[in-house]
């Protein structure tokens, strides 16, 4: 199971996760990553 926890003024506790079967750590650090570098204005996504 991974699990990534996201800190924010947004939500009343501060926090957000998100919790879900996946591929692994190394797999799923590497998506994540190039998920969030993704939404940096001038990047876009490799196919």
């Amino acid at each position: 199971m991974n699990k990534i926890v996201i800190s924010t003024g947004t939500y009343s506790n501060g926090k957000y996760s998100v919790e879900a079967p996946g591929a692994g750590v190394k797999m799923t650090a590497r998506n994540i990553r190039r998920d969030l570098l993704y939404q940096l204005d001038g990047r876009s996504l490799l196919r």
